[in-house]
């Protein structure tokens, strides 16, 4: 489902709308879409994988990619290895090798004398969303109607519970209607 604008039937601005009775525009929705982006990151589990070179003259430190969010697996294989290694979390309790550190932006490990190749398997932040009406979500389709839930959630204010315009209708609870979609 796009994002779409106001009358544009099927899409995530005409599905808020219908949910809260408004009809508010792509721009009104999009600092929301975005902010659910972030309540979503640990559910849709965006995984991709990113490759850097390990180079052991730079202290034992690796750049992340930007859109890191939390790490898979990582796995390293140095120079002269028949196969690669996967590290592990630091403790804190024990100071190991084969383990890293995650520092702002940076992995840190604890050095190692070759150069070698860090394959990074790691769950993404979601990529913001543009004024495109055109553009999709990246997570499956059938989950797309969180955004408009959520949106529905934060316009409802403090309450959590949005009322539609009719007098009759019944008083709905988005936030926990929110939550009950994103852990399915």
């Amino acid at each position: 489902m796009r994002l779409g604008d106001v009358g544009q039937a099927g899409t995530l601005v005409d599905l808020a709308n219908a949910l809260t009775d408004n009809t508010l525009t792509l721009a009104d929705y999009l600092p929301l879409f975005n902010a659910c982006n972030g309540e979503i990151a640990d559910a849709a589990r965006y995984a991709k994988l990113a490759v850097a070179q390990y180079d052991p003259t730079m202290g034992g430190r690796v750049s992340l990619p930007a859109d890191f969010y939390r790490a898979e697996r990582l796995t390293l294989r140095l120079e002269g290895m028949d196969y690669p290694r996967e590290l592990e979390p630091v403790n804190l309790d024990v100071i190991a090798p084969w383990t890293y550190r995650k520092w702002g932006n940076t992995l840190l490990f604890l050095p190692k004398d070759k150069p070698g190749t860090l394959e990074i398997f790691y769950f993404a932040r979601l990529p913001e969303f543009t004024a495109d009406p055109n553009a999709e979500p990246v997570i499956p389709e059938p989950f797309h109607d969180i955004y408009a839930l959520y949106a529905a959630w934060r316009l409802a204010g403090t309450g959590d519970v949005m009322a539609t315009g009719s007098p009759d209708a019944m008083k709905r609870d988005f936030r926990a209607d929110f939550y009950r979609r994103r852990d399915e």
